[in-house]
């Protein structure tokens, strides 16, 4: 049945080419495209027909108004007061480093004023595409007419999807089919068919709040069956750590309704830890570590004091980021482990700084104030594939997470480790815009193989940050 199905999309994907393509008909897809844009949003086949200007277009308003780089552009849809909107939705990255949205009319071409992102979120996501950026000869608008060349239809989405690759999404004659082009030169990587998947729906905060009730309901009936097959599977594990020291908490797996699903539930009653010892995250032992790049460094350092959240005693993890030798951030991270090995993140205090001053406190959250449970950050078990959220306070923060090797072999100033612990990132659930590097016995290594451990300090004796 589903060599069946796979040579009927063969089929189709051969009569959505363009004629004089040069492309030859694909072999049967090896898989599917893994990642819904967002669950229970608009079908992208359902608006496109909306968008009286090409996404070409919409790139070309966007950069009238905030000059810079197109990094993604998108066909999305907002609820207001019980009525969805269509806009395009294009990020731009300035030569000063900010990042910015700007919504286009799909119909006008008018395009809003820029919204600035939170500095903290913002380098975040522009890292992720770094290597692209510096590598890629093409802009966003010319991979969107290389990828023309090869399909019929309108395109609606235009992303990076993992490395130097770009994806090119189109709607073509009632099927949605995604194009994967490589950066530098836009030649074709990749042609699949997609199917059961959504447009993004963006909801605005000054919405209805019965509509956003009657959303999160649907939602949460979504997630109960993957909630509860979830539960089963963290019954059934047994950690690789387990310490002592803890203290108990009556953890919930109470919803918060500003915060979109946990994949990874807490059981009631769990016992936690500020003592961190899980292999490829030992902060009690790797407390002291410095990760280096050409214009930037990351000072991570355990704090000698804990921090107490919702009754949980925490470890705290202060982060000095440095660009340009000039300090741009401080944040403190809470973080405290289960019985299991389990590695759960509480939240954190942020700090921006500009010119040696606070500016913001861009991304910070805490549980008890804005988000109601922490959430899981490094699983006891690591099974490529496993996805989860380490960050699960919207609008503040919101990641998502996957495992994407445990077998890795890197090398960074400060040596080379084997069996290295590969995490894919990304504060959107349907592009991974970031890898982090984990090694046995030290932790984080490298982000993106371009900011990479030079100084790793062990030590049972904690630490103050001078």
């Amino acid at each position: 049945m589903q060599v069946r199905r796979d040579f009927f999309k063969v089929g189709v994907l051969a009569l959505l080419l363009v004629a004089g393509s040069g492309v030859e008909s694909p072999a049967a897809p090896r898989n599917l495209v893994a990642a819904a844009l967002a669950k229970g949003g608009l079908d992208l086949r359902d608006i496109a027909g909306e968008a009286k200007i090409s996404l070409k277009d919409a790139i070309a308003s966007a950069l009238k108004v905030r000059s810079g780089r197109a990094l993604v552009a998108e066909l999305a849809s907002r609820v207001v007061e019980g009525k969805r909107t269509v806009f395009f939705e294009v990020k731009v990255v300035t030569d000063a480093g900010e990042l910015f949205k700007v919504r286009v009319d799909p119909r006008t071409g008018e395009a809003n004023d820029p919204t600035r992102e939170e500095p903290q979120e913002a380098r975040r996501e522009i890292r992720g595409y770094q290597k692209t950026l510096r590598d890629s000869e093409l802009s966003l608008s010319e991979l969107v007419a290389k990828a023309e060349e090869i399909v019929r239809g309108a395109a609606v989405t235009a992303a990076l999807e993992e490395g130097r690759r770009f994806r090119v999404r189109f709607v073509s004659s009632g099927y949605l089919v995604d194009v994967s082009l490589e950066g530098r030169s836009g030649e074709l990587v990749e042609l699949e068919l997609a199917e059961g998947e959504h447009g993004e729906q963006i909801r605005d905060e000054d919405e209805g709040e019965e509509d956003a009730d009657d959303e999160e309901e649907i939602e949460r009936g979504r997630e109960d069956e993957d909630a509860e097959e979830e539960e089963e599977d963290q019954d059934g594990r047994e950690g690789d750590v387990n310490d002592g020291g803890s203290q108990r908490t009556k953890a919930r797996s109470a919803e918060n309704p500003k915060a979109g699903p946990t994949l990874t539930p807490i059981k009631d009653g769990v016992v936690f830890s500020p003592r961190i010892t899980h292999p490829y995250y030992p902060l009690s032992t790797a407390r002291y570590t410095e990760l280096h790049a050409e214009d930037e460094k990351v000072v991570r350092e355990v704090l000698e004091q804990t921090e107490t959240l919702s009754g949980v005693e925490c470890l705290v993890l202060a982060e000095k980021e440095y660009e340009d030798a000039e300090l741009k951030e401080i944040s403190y991270n809470f973080f405290a482990q289960d019985p299991e090995g389990n590695v759960y993140y509480f939240g954190e205090n942020v700090d921006d700084y500009k010119d040696g001053r606070v500016v913001g406190h861009g991304g910070a959250w805490r549980v008890g104030k804005n988000a109601t449970e922490p959430c899981l950050f490094m699983p006891a078990r690591l099974e490529v594939g496993f996805q989860f959220k380490p960050e699960n306070s919207p609008p503040a923060a919101e990641e998502w997470d996957e495992i994407e090797a445990t077998d890795v072999r890197l090398s960074v100033p400060a040596g080379t480790y084997q069996n290295v612990l590969v995490v894919k990132e990304s504060n959107h659930p349907d592009r991974w815009e970031e890898k982090k590097f984990y090694a046995r016995g030290v932790g984080l290594i490298s982000e993106n193989r371009e900011l990479n451990l030079a100084v790793v300090k062990t030590s049972e004796e904690p630490k103050k940050i001078r």
